[in-house]
């Protein structure tokens, strides 16, 4: 579920998985996302964020995620962190 809250300027993220997240901040920034990893579309993430700009929130998500990103104009690409991915596999694999 992915409820906003305009009174409040607050976008409200419950149990979402990137791949599902990834059309809500294309719609909400105008922008196009591309991955290079099916796997890190499973990623689930819950929170509540400000009106924050999109380099804020692909920050946060990439602190939460083995993921990199690069941003090009309108065109957002999602890179896979293997090297973090392979630090943390123990976390990632549960």
């Amino acid at each position: 579920i992915v409820n906003t809250s305009w009174k409040d300027n607050q976008w409200i993220i419950r149990n979402k998985t990137l791949g599902e997240l990834s059309v809500e901040i294309e719609r909400k920034y105008d922008v196009s996302i591309s991955f290079n990893s099916d796997e890190l579309k499973q990623f689930r993430y819950s929170g509540t964020l400000e009106d924050e700009p999109l380099a804020q929130v692909l920050s946060l998500i990439s602190m939460t995620s083995p993921l990199k990103y690069r941003m090009d104009g309108k065109k957002v690409m999602l890179l896979e962190d293997k090297l973090l991915k392979e630090k943390y596999r123990d976390v990632y694999n549960e």
